[in-house]
């Protein structure tokens, strides 16, 4: 049955609004629904279509066609939704990760992977309606902030504290809120983002969803307090760390660590080093941009035994680095007493003798007064072009060369080498 009507309209458009009510004969319930207005000029010809078979893209659908003229008809599928001629549901909370936060450290907050996802699941059978955001805190003088996150600019304003809406596999929403029957509001990012503070403060996030009936819409909230520990005062704390005199091939016994001690989280720290009482670099150490055997990791800034052995030095010089490691925490309070320590390197000295007492017919004695201290594999004697075997104990050490030629006078050239120099002795040994 076909009913026709006119519809008055001026050359600017005006808004056509269908109101549509559905009755459910067996039990007399009548149901209202109000699809957005449609906008018709002049001479435009609109047409309505109810659909209750296959047609239908949920049980019943109204199509509107729009007879444009010259331009030709255009036809939209507006899907009644299910609350309009069927029995809906009450929307329900998923506020399992949704529970109250005390007295977590801000650095928890942050860092912990139990706040990873912090948030509300939301199933309205009805669609979203309405869904608002109230966040107040007990602060002296606060007024609570209201956000609509059915609305883009809500949306918006919630973005920049965190606040994100996905559907349940957690993807973006790529429609509004209030065409989702299922998805998930989360606050992870809020709670990531919470500035550390050294006084108490507590933080509350309300959230009140209506779904989309006309008539009397069902109602939810959801309400999830948190309060952080305060912050402490931000201090190291050092093992190994003393000033050190070695020469320059040497290795520290142990190595030395720099933990830092915090609650609020580490907004920067940097490492100075002076040569010399001269910069020779600063270094971001939470970038990891540190010299070689220096590194940090979960929160502990570390040297290698053998860092200062990549350290530039000149040879003969006696080098004094200086290290200096500060910090400032998220509260934006300075580490408590800076690390400093220095490490000079001496140059390593030696000296070699040959007594005249200690020559043989077919061995000799050589001493070698060396500075510091060596590792065995650090120097090796030769006697001539080759390696001699040797032990070194002491200082001066001592070492017997046997297997020399008897009988004559012999020229042997005895060298000691280390690492990082070499030196020579030309002698004539006597056989006696």
């Amino acid at each position: 049955m076909k009913r026709g009507a006119y519809f008055k309209s001026d050359a600017e458009g005006t808004e056509l609004i269908l109101s549509l009510w559905l009755v459910k004969r067996e039990d007399t319930i009548i149901n209202y629904y109000k699809p957005n207005p449609l906008t018709i000029y002049p001479r435009e010809n609109v047409g309505l279509l109810f659909k209750t078979d296959d047609g239908a893209l949920t049980g019943i659908g109204l199509e509107v066609t729009v007879n444009r003229g010259f331009e030709g008809d255009t036809i939209l599928n507006m899907t009644i939704p299910e609350y309009a001629w069927g029995d809906a549901d009450e929307p329900e909370w998923g506020d399992e990760n949704f529970k109250d936060i005390l007295d977590e450290t801000y650095a928890n907050l942050k860092t912990s992977e139990k706040y990873n996802y912090v948030g509300l699941d939301y199933t309205v059978p009805a669609f979203v309606g309405k869904c608002l955001l109230t966040v107040s805190t007990d602060e002296e003088g606060s007024t609570p902030e209201l956000y609509e996150l059915t609305t883009a600019e809500g949306l918006q304003n919630t973005a920049q504290l965190g606040l994100y809406i996905t559907d349940m596999a957690n993807n973006p929403l790529s429609v509004n809120i209030t065409e989702t029957k299922q998805g998930r509001i989360h606050f992870s990012e809020i709670i990531k983002s919470l500035p550390a503070r050294q006084d108490p403060i507590t933080y509350t996030y309300l959230v009140q969803l209506t779904d989309a009936l006309p008539a009397n819409p069902n109602l939810i909230e959801a309400t999830m307090v948190v309060r952080p520990k305060p912050v402490g005062e931000s201090r190291f704390v050092g093992t190994n760390v003393r000033d050190y005199e070695v020469t320059h091939t040497a290795v520290i016994a142990e190595p030395i660590s720099v933990e830092y001690v915090q609650d609020a989280g580490i907004q920067s720290s940097t490492l100075a080093v002076y040569r010399n009482n001269n910069i020779y670099g600063e270094y971001d150490v939470l970038a990891g941009s540190l010299p070689t055997g220096i590194s940090y990791e979960s929160g502990v800034l570390t040297f290698a035994k053998d860092f200062a052995s990549h350290l530039t030095k000149a040879s003969g010089a006696t080098e004094v680095y200086r290290f200096e490691v500060t910090a400032v925490d998220n509260a934006g309070q300075d580490f408590l007493d800076s690390v400093t320590f220095t490490i000079t390197m001496e140059p390593v000295s030696y000296e070699i003798v040959v007594p005249t007492e200690d020559i043989w017919g077919w061995k000799a004695k050589i001493e070698a007064v060396i500075s510091g201290t060596l590792n065995a594999t650090d120097l090796k004697v030769y006697l001539s072009d080759s390696e001699y075997p040797a032990t070194w104990t002491g200082s001066p050490a001592e070492v017997w060369l046997e297997g020399l030629e008897s009988g004559k006078i012999t020229q042997y050239t005895l060298s000691i080498r280390m690492k990082f120099r070499q030196k020579s002795l030309l002698r004539n040994l006597l056989s006696r």
